[in-house]
């Protein structure tokens, strides 16, 4: 499955199903003292979306981001915590098993299972001038889809937190 982010901040975007268009989810950023982002899920079939997460940025200080997800409200470095190298992450998932976000310096993501198998990949943006024109999108392969709403919480969490280069 590749899903596309409509837009370049992963905090404020709708994210599709490019094979069918569908809208999955949709990502909203609002506040700026205290930023908080809702990931909204779609319910197939329709147009209503529920609150999947929220997630408190705390803009005034670095490492105190909070995430109210799965009925829980935990500090994000130990709902995602660093392992080790600088970008790199884990979570347990809804399935109960530990997956591993790593990144790279041009900010692409992988996600690995406990067996260090190829879950998630994401690629950048394209304008179309060396490649073909693409929106941001990750591909999600077949095991990944039964935690797909874990894939999109981590994902958003991770990308934003490297980039703006938080501990």
């Amino acid at each position: 499955m590749n899903l596309s982010f409509r837009s370049s901040d992963p905090l404020d975007t709708l994210i599709v199903d490019s094979t069918n268009g569908a809208v999955l989810y949709h990502t909203e950023t609002h506040n700026v003292v205290d930023r908080t982002t809702r990931v909204n899920k779609y319910i197939p079939g329709t147009q209503e979306a529920k609150v999947l997460a929220e997630i408190h940025w705390e803009t005034l200080t670095t490492n105190s981001a909070n995430i109210l997800y799965r009925g829980q409200k935990l500090k994000v470095s130990d709902f995602l915590p660093r392992q080790g190298l600088i970008l790199t992450r884990t979570f347990v998932a809804s399935d109960g098993k530990q997956y591993k976000w790593k990144g790279d310096a041009l900010m692409k993501f992988k996600l690995y299972d406990p067996s260090e198998n190829l879950v998630v990949e994401s690629h950048k943006q394209h304008l179309g001038v060396f490649h073909k024109a693409q929106d941001n999108n990750v591909d999600v392969l077949p095991p990944g889809i039964p935690i797909l709403d874990d894939i999109i919480v981590t994902f958003i969490i991770m990308n934003h937190l490297e980039w703006r280069g938080y501990q």
